[in-house]
């Protein structure tokens, strides 16, 4: 009887040092997850990856890159459509600047040889017209070069006010009511109608 009370009470004993170090495994591997948790939450709060406008800058520098970079997608056709149309207008305005001044320095030329270069089709005008139409040409010309470095600034100019407010927090709560109403007049002590603006952030 005593033998089979010392092998009740061994097997007792071990069994409580096989579940106590059952338990300190858990308490261990929970502690562990908890603290990766931790660390990499505390990681990510510590280093988060911040939008860099000095990167959208350099990018734009080819039109489009920044856009592409602040994922802005939809401004890259417009840019690229905008510039596809004043390169085009700058060459055919170009060509034709340089047709009718030399069409005009043929005409006043003494030479006989650069003469006999004349186009015939503009036979019918006389030197002023042609002077004066290349003069409109040119004048294009310089537009639509103003207008290709424009649409190139506004590129570089919208992909870095992009970036700085790619991060920019906007609440839900902020709202804007506008609504009429009734307001007092300190004058006449009566109410007359107005406008009632009312800004919750």
């Amino acid at each position: 009887m005593k033998r089979h009370a010392v092998s009740l009470l061994l097997l007792l004993i071990t069994l409580s040092f096989s579940l106590q170090a059952q338990v300190d495994t858990a308490i261990v591997t929970a502690d562990h997850i908890v603290a990766a948790d931790h660390s990499d939450i505390k990681t990510d709060t510590v280093n988060p990856k911040k939008h860099s406008p000095t990167t959208a800058a350099l990018l734009s520098l080819i039109p489009g890159g920044g856009q592409i970079y602040n994922k802005k997608w939809w401004k890259v056709p417009i840019i690229y459509a905008g510039l596809g149309a004043s390169g085009y207008f700058m060459y055919h305005y170009g060509k034709l600047t340089r047709h009718y001044q030399l069409e005009y320095r043929y005409r006043v030329s003494a030479d006989t040889a650069l003469r006999a270069l004349c186009d015939s089709k503009l036979a019918s005008h006389d030197d002023q017209n042609i002077l004066s139409a290349k003069n409109n040409f040119q004048r294009n010309l310089e537009i639509a070069i103003a207008a290709t470095v424009i649409i190139y600034v506004l590129n570089f100019i919208d992909a870095l006010v992009d970036a700085h407010l790619f991060d920019f927090d906007v609440s839900d709560k902020l709202s804007l009511r506008i609504a009429p109403a009734l307001l007092p007049n300190m004058q006449t002590g009566r109410h007359v109608q107005g406008i009632s603006i009312c800004l919750r952030f």
